[in-house]
C-alpha cells in the first residue's frame, strides 16, 4: 500500500460496520441464447461501490455511508455471489499479492489477511510493501525489517533503511533511505538509490553494502552501481545545496554471489522493455560529454556497438535495436546479426510478427503509416493516416475533410471494409478477435460483421460489449441486452453508466441507484 499511517483517516476494525453491507439476492436469469445465460447474481443500493481486486476472484466492498457509526467510508471484501469473506472492515485495502492482501486500519496500522479472510498478520506496522515469493517489507518503531507469511520477523544482521524485492532468493537492502528532496538533482532513478547490499530468505547477508544504486535480481541478474554518495557544497548553484549528489557512477551486473558478470565501468546499464528475460542491456559507454549508446548481451558482449544517441527499444525476437537519430528527427532499425542500419523513418515500431509499423511525412506535412518488413520493403502501398496493428484484420484510417473514417484491411492490405465508418473500433469488446465491430452513423451506435453485413442497425444510443454476441443497450425508450441475432430482453427501470467486465465472466453494473452484478455462464440445461 505503500502509504504512511498518519496519510489516512478512518475508523477502527468494527464488526458492527458490516451491517451496512445489505446485498439483494436475485440469482436469476435475464437473457440466455446457445445455451450461455446472463445471470443476475446480486444488487447492492447506493453507498456502496464495488470493485473486483486486479490479482484474485474477489470483490472489494467499500461502505460509503455517512452515518455516525461510519462516518467516513470502510472496505471489506465478499466473492463473486455476494457473500462477506471478512468479518472486519478497514479504513483501505490494496490488491491480493501473493496470495495476501494488505490492509490498513486507523489507530492500529497496516495487517495481511489472506483468500479467506482470515486476519493472518494483525494491523500494526507503519508502512509496509507487498508480500513477494514469501516476502514483505514492513516498518514497525521507525526501522524497516523482513518477514515471512505468517507475520515471523527474519533476522537480519544490520539495521537496514530500506527493501527491494525479493527475487532468486537474494532481496536488496539498503543502509540509508532517501527521500525525492533529499537529492541535489533530479534522477529516474531515485527509487533504487541507497547504499545497497543484498540478504537472503533467512535474512544473512549474502552481499554486502557497497553499491550507490541496485535493483532486484531477475533471470539470475542485477543491476548495480558502484560510486560515493556526496553533499552538494553550500557555494555550489548548480545543483540544490546540501543535496546528495556523486562525482562518478559506475554501473555493471552482478549474479547472485556479487560477482561481476558485466564490470561495473559504464556510464550507465538500462533494461530493455522488449526483452522478456535479462538477457541483453542498454548500455551507455565512453562518458556522457562524448559517449553513446550500444547494447550489450548478458555476458558483457556488445550485441550492438555503442554509436547511438539513443536507443528506444530492443527488438529481441529478431535481434534488432530500434534507435533514435542525433537530431532527433528520425528512428532506424541496426540488425545485430549483419551490423547494419537497415532503415530510418520518422516514426518506427515494431510488430510480433517480425514486421514493422512506420510513419511517414509527405510534402504537404501529413503523416502516413506503412508496413514494412526487415530489409525495408514496403508489405503493401499505404495512404492511410493510421494503422491499428493490435487485431488481424487492421482497422485503418483516413481523412475526409476535418473527419477521420475507418475501414478494415488484411495484413497483406486487401480491403475488408472501406474506410467509411466514424468510430470504427473493437472498444467495447474484451475479445478483440471476435468478427464484429461497432460503428457509429449519425450519432448512433449498431454492429457490422467483417463483410459489412449490419447485424445490429445504427439505432442505440448507448452500446457496450458483454459478450462477443451480446450487447448492454440504450435507446430512446429502454435500456437493455441485445445479441447479434436480434433477440432482446429490456430493463425499464434502469440504465447503466459503466460496465466494468473482467475476463471471469463476471460484469459489475452501475447505476444512479446503486450496483448490479452479473456473472455469464453456460446453461445447465441447454448446449454450450
Amino acid at each position: 500500500m505503500k502509504k504512511n499511517q498518519k496519510e489516512l483517516n478512518g475508523a477502527e476494525m468494527n464488526i458492527s460496520n458490516l451491517a451496512l453491507f445489505q446485498p439483494e439476492y436475485i440469482n436469476q436469469t435475464v437473457f440466455s441464447e446457445d445455451g450461455i445465460e446472463l445471470i443476475h447474481l446480486w444488487s447492492c443500493g447506493e453507498g456502496v461501490e464495488i470493485c473486483r481486486d486486479d490479482e484474485e476472484d474477489v470483490f472489494h466492498i467499500r461502505l460509503q455511508e455517512n452515518t455516525q457509526e461510519v462516518p467516513h467510508p470502510v472496505v471489506t471484501l465478499a466473492s463473486p455471489d455476494g457473500k462477506l469473506l471478512t468479518e472486519h472492515t478497514f479504513d483501505d485495502c490494496d490488491d491480493f499479492q501473493d496470495g495476501l492482501l494488505c490492509v490498513y486500519s486507523e489507530g492500529k496500522g497496516y495487517g495481511y489477511i489472506d483468500l479467506n479472510g482470515q486476519l493472518v498478520i494483525p494491523p500494526q506496522y507503519e508502512e509496509t510493501e507487498d508480500f513477494y515469493n514469501n516476502c514483505a517489507a514492513v516498518k514497525k518503531g521507525g526501522q524497516w525489517r523482513l518477514i515471512d507469511r505468517n507475520g515471523r520477523e527474519i533476522a537480519l544482521e544490520r539495521n537496514y533503511q530500506k527493501f527491494g524485492v525479493m527475487e532468486n532468493g537474494r532481496c536488496p537492502a539498503s543502509m540509508v533511505q532517501f527521500k525525492s528532496d533529499d537529492f541535489a538533482y533530479y534522477s529516474d532513478y531515485e527509487c533504487y538509490a541507497g547504499w545497497w547490499g543484498y540478504v537472503d530468505e533467512t535474512g544473512k547477508e549474502v552481499i554486502p553494502p557497497q553499491y550507490i544504486y541496485a535493483t532486484e535480481f531477475q533471470d539470475g541478474l542485477a543491476v548495480v552501481c558502484k560510486g560515493e554518495w556526496t553533499k552538494s557544497p553550500e557555494w555550489d548553484n548548480e545543483y540544490k545545496k546540501g543535496g546528495y549528489w556523486f562525482a562518478e557512477e559506475h554501473w555493471g551486473v552482478i549474479d547472485p554471489d556479487g560477482n561481476e558478470v558485466i564490470p561495473c565501468q559504464y556510464d550507465i546499464i538500462d533494461t530493455l522493455s522488449e526483452s522478456e528475460v535479462r538477457e541483453a542491456f542498454k548500455v551507455h559507454s565512453g562518458g556522457w560529454d562524448d559517449g553513446k549508446w550500444g547494447v550489450m548481451d548478458k555476458c558483457g558482449k556488445w550485441l550492438a556497438p555503442p554509436i547511438f544517441d539513443r536507443i528506444e527499444d530492443y527488438y529481441r525476437d529478431e535481434h534488432l535495436v530500434i534507435y533514435v537519430s542525433r537530431d532527433l528527427a528520425m528512428e532506424g532499425v541496426f540488425d545485430v546479426k549483419t551490423q547494419k542500419i537497415l532503415f530510418e523513418f520518422p516514426e518506427i515500431e515494431p510488430l510480433p510478427n517480425g514486421l514493422f509499423l512506420v510513419t511517414k511525412t509527405t510534402q504537404n506535412g501529413r503523416e502516413t503509416q506503412h508496413i514494412y518488413d526487415r530489409t525495408g520493403k514496403e508489405i503493401f502501398p499505404s495512404d492511410y493516416q493510421c494503422i491499428d496493428t493490435e487485431t488481424i484484420p487492421y482497422i485503418v484510417s483516413k481523412r475526409s475533410g476535418d473527419v477521420l473514417l475507418h475501414g478494415l484491411i488484411n495484413p497483406d492490405g486487401s480491403e475488408i471494409l472501406p474506410c467509411k465508418y466514424k468510430n470504427l473500433h473493437w472498444r467495447y469488446s474484451p475479445i478483440r478477435e471476435n468478427p464484429n465491430f461497432v460503428f457509429e452513423e449519425k450519432g448512433k451506435f449498431g454492429i457490422i460483421d467483417f463483410s459489412g453485413r449490419i447485424l445490429l442497425p445504427a439505432k442505440y444510443e448507448v452500446l457496450w460489449n458483454l459478450t462477443d454476441q451480446w450487447f448492454y443497450f440504450e435507446d430512446e425508450k429502454c435500456a437493455g441486452i441485445v445479441s447479434v441475432s436480434g433477440k432482446t430482453a429490456s430493463f425499464t427501470d434502469r440504465k447503466y453508466h459503466r460496465i466494468d467486465k473482467r475476463p471471469n465472466k463476471y460484469i459489475i453494473a452501475r447505476h444512479n441507484g446503486g450496483t448490479d452484478i452479473f456473472a455469464i455462464r453456460k446453461s445447465e440445461t441447454g448446449r454450450a
